[in-house]
């Protein structure tokens, strides 16, 4: 009586590797969600999820990298941000202070200032709502990048002008 094999021991280890062979061309995608069984074997058999895995690594290395730069980016633009906060304070503090200054030197010359003064004094009240009015639009938070250093230079190279000016009038 003949003996007969059934099931995958009937194949033989040929058929086998030829099965496996077929399994493996037949991979369409390395994404185990998608291409069912066969795609499954496949991949397994040949590296595909292994060569998916190193992809996805890589990128998600890239990726990092990527945010990494962008954190340090926004740590140094908040960094730049506070300086420029701080020296806008300073600004205001330094207009404030010649206001003052303006104020009590006008309410000691008045009655005593010649056309000359007056208009001095004039300017110089003009050059100081000048300055708040800038200051004010230097302060808003879309106009706190770079140009706002050169805004403050200028400010304050003003702000230096306007002191010897109401050092004048007193």
């Amino acid at each position: 009586m003949p003996i007969h094999r059934t099931g995958l021991s009937a194949l033989g280890t040929p058929s086998l590797a030829l099965l496996a062979t077929l399994v493996s061309a037949c991979t369409g995608t390395d994404d185990p969600r998608q291409g069912g069984f066969f795609n499954g074997v496949g991949n397994l058999s040949n590296g595909g999820y292994n060569r998916r895995i190193e992809r996805e690594q890589a990128a998600l290395g890239q990726e990092m990298g990527q945010q990494s730069q962008l954190q340090t980016r926004a740590a140094s633009l908040e960094q730049t941000r506070q300086q420029q906060l701080q020296e806008i304070r300073k600004v205001k503090k330094q207009i404030t202070g010649l206001e003052k200054r303006l104020k009590a030197a006008r309410e000691r010359q008045s009655g005593l200032v010649d056309a000359s003064q007056t208009e001095s004094f004039t300017r110089a009240g003009i050059q100081l709502a000048s300055l708040q009015t800038r200051v004010q639009r230097v302060e808003q938070p879309d106009r706190i990048n770079g140009d706002v250093a050169k805004d403050l230079k200028t400010m304050n190279d003003e702000i230096s002008d306007l002191s010897a000016l109401v050092n004048s009038l007193d």
